[in-house]
């Protein structure tokens, strides 16, 4: 490689020279093709000659050549002009010499002589002169890159180790991960792969410098630019799921998930420096980040529903998460965390729904402030209880949140005929019970395999959730034994 600041001499000189050639390229070019139609016919003589001369060769003598100063009439006047384009060596041309011109009639001082642009010519305006503009500009582009390279260390700057280290933008210092919804952990995901990616291109790069002298210090700050991404990515998983098991009542198994967390990911990008795989993999990490997400995002178009509608949406999500776990033959602490923090966030979430409630836009509307009263539990952990039976007797989703939606609708009614008075309740109107329309006679595969529009807080819609859960965390499957080691 050039010493860099020949480079950047060479790079500075051609910059300089290339508006000049660039320009004469199209002036030349314009020229010829202006001249494509001339008409003007005349006979100029040449009435003297200016002399210049050039350096030429290592001992930079110099030689001798001539401009035509040319005289030519084009009806009553005359016109005298000097012809640089003509310029010549010396001895070419000779005074009173008569040269045949073809001129523009529109601008008479406007001429070439004839036959000057031959078939050599052509290829010089059309091709040599573009040709030799394209190979400055990139021999300019070169000397620059050339000194840049030579005088930075590019890959291997201080933002670049910076940049590596950090690769996931959360904060861990008292983190309250009570904003994480379902779509943050997709985003998460992205920025995994990405971080994954770009490590392994820097790490392609460094063993191009082994033997050189910087090469064992590219790898030790490359090995703590992997631990410091893994531990970020730690941290973030083992606190959020964590903080959310605690809210749940359950044991937040802190230190299991960082440590698994941190081994499989350092795996990816630097494994001889990662310690034994932990309890859980990545992608069961992530299905917890996922699960917690979803929780968190408490999908609350339900929350003017009746009690049984909520308490079938809670069996269904619990589940239907549970389903998928099995379904990808997940580690058993990842389902027992399912049904048992289910078992506490039933109590939160229906303390989320008291709050929005009691605060709820157009209170009293109705003509009675009791037309929003905080929410019964009994119903919502009747139906949330026998349904999670029935998962558990039958191992089947499907049939769980069927026969969890015929009792649920069972347990409505009867409720209502002991007591009138709450159909009178916002919450048991048609446009908040999608059990208004329900009917056992039509049979699951109506409601789960209908294809028309369907309502947020419909039976079909929990259906359909836990189909994407389950798409969900086949594509993240697909992506962990694709592009992972």
């Amino acid at each position: 490689m050039k010493d860099p600041y020949q480079s950047l001499l060479m790079a500075l000189v051609l910059t300089l020279l290339f508006p000049y050639v660039l320009i004469s390229a199209i002036l030349e070019a314009s020229i010829w093709f202006a001249s494509k139609s001339w008409r003007g016919r005349a006979v100029a003589t040449v009435k003297d000659l200016k002399k210049v001369y050039h350096f030429k060769g290592r001992t930079y003598y110099k030689e001798w050549f001539e401009i035509p100063v040319i005289t030519y009439q084009v009806g009553d006047a005359v016109y005298t002009e000097e012809y640089s384009h003509a310029e010549q060596r010396a001895g070419f041309y000779t005074v009173s010499q008569e040269i045949p011109i073809l001129y523009n009639e529109a601008h008479p001082k406007e001429f070439i002589f004839e036959g000057e642009y031959s078939n050599s010519d052509i290829f010089s305006c059309l091709i040599a002169e573009p040709v030799v503009c394209l190979v400055m500009l990139c021999l300019a582009v070169y000397g620059y890159a050339n000194y840049y390279l030579g005088t930075h260390e590019l890959l291997f700057e201080k933002e670049t180790w910076e940049t590596l280290a950090s690769p996931f933008p959360y904060k861990m210092d008292n983190h309250d991960f009570s904003w994480w919804r379902d779509d943050n952990t997709d985003t998460l995901e992205e920025y995994i792969e990405e971080a994954i990616l770009h490590f392994r291109q820097l790490d392609e790069r460094i063993g191009q410098e082994q033997g050189g002298r910087a090469y064992d210090d590219y790898r030790g700050r490359y090995e703590k630019a992997a631990k410091d991404a893994s531990r970020d990515l730690a941290d973030l998983c083992s606190q959020c799921i964590a903080q959310f098991s605690v809210q749940c009542g359950l044991k937040g198994e802190e230190a299991a998930i960082w440590k698994s967390v941190y081994a499989e990911f350092l795996r990816q990008i630097c494994p001889e420096a990662a310690p034994p795989a932990g309890v859980y993999s990545m992608e069961e990490a992530l299905f917890m980040m996922a699960a917690v997400g979803d929780a968190r995002s408490l999908n609350l178009s339900w929350q003017d529903a009746p009690e049984e509608n909520i308490g079938l949406f809670l069996a269904a999500s619990c589940a239907g998460r549970h389903s998928v776990a099995e379904m990808f033959s997940y580690e058993a602490s990842v389902k027992d965390k399912i049904v048992q923090g289910f078992s506490g966030f039933v109590p939160l979430y229906m303390e989320e729904v008291n709050g929005y409630l009691e605060y709820r836009p157009g209170y009293g509307d109705s003509g009675s402030k009791d037309a929003y009263p905080p929410l019964d539990p009994d119903p919502v952990y009747a139906v949330y209880d026998y349904t999670m039976g029935r998962y558990f007797d039958t191992g089947s989703f499907e049939t769980a949140l069927w026969e969890g939606a015929v009792f649920a609708h069972a347990h409505l009614l009867s409720r209502l005929e002991a007591n009138p008075g709450l159909g009178k309740l916002e919450r048991f109107q048609d446009e908040n019970n999608f059990f208004a329309e329900f009917d056992p006679q039509k049979g699951p595969d109506f409601y789960f395999s209908e294809e028309r529009e369907y309502r947020p807080d419909s039976l079909r819609q929990l259906y359909h959730s836990w189909e994407w859960c389950a798409i969900d965390a086949e594509g993240r499957r697909q992506r962990f034994s694709e592009q992972w080691k």
